[in-house]
């Protein structure tokens, strides 16, 4: 991957503290799997290669990445027991039929208020961003104050 794409690296309570970003910033290929399997993780964020995003190899090699990626998240124990999956793109060029914006954004759950949800709401990276905070009761940031969460898209008990 290239660090770029790991948001994490741009805080410096992570990215200056080599003990705390070598334990949290891990590499997908060698810890993944045993990640998923040890349950020990309520967040896990996953930053593709740049060949698996699709920036420098085919659609056919992401899509197998991303599939396979998602069938071992949807076979561990932490997403059976309401776990979700954001897949969010950065970029776009093209849109939806539908959609009003170009960046396309994925939820998987078997928490979803329905098979197939969709929204008319635009959501964007701030209303992820702010879904994750409150999902752990952590305090909006600035940036996220006025941010629509998207608590729409699950039962919420």
């Amino acid at each position: 991957y290239t660090p770029r794409h790991v948001p994490f690296l741009y805080y410096s309570y992570v990215a200056a503290n080599p003990s705390r970003c070598a334990e949290h910033v891990v590499d997908y290929a060698q810890s993944f799997a045993a990640d998923l399997a040890s349950g020990a993780y309520r967040y896990m964020w996953i930053t593709p290669n740049i060949c698996d995003d699709m920036h420098d190899c085919s659609l056919q090699v992401a899509d197998a990445w991303l599939q396979k990626t998602v069938t071992q998240i949807q076979a561990s124990d932490a997403y059976k027991n309401g776990g979700a999956i954001f897949i969010l793109f950065d970029e776009g060029s093209s849109r939806l039929p539908g959609a009003t914006a170009d960046l396309a954004t994925l939820v998987v759950s078997p928490k979803l208020v329905s098979s197939g949800f969709t929204s008319q709401t635009p959501y964007n990276h701030a209303s992820y961003l702010a879904t994750v905070e409150d999902i752990f009761g952590m305090p909006r940031l600035e940036t996220t104050q006025d941010a629509t969460a998207m608590d729409e898209f699950f039962q919420l008990r």
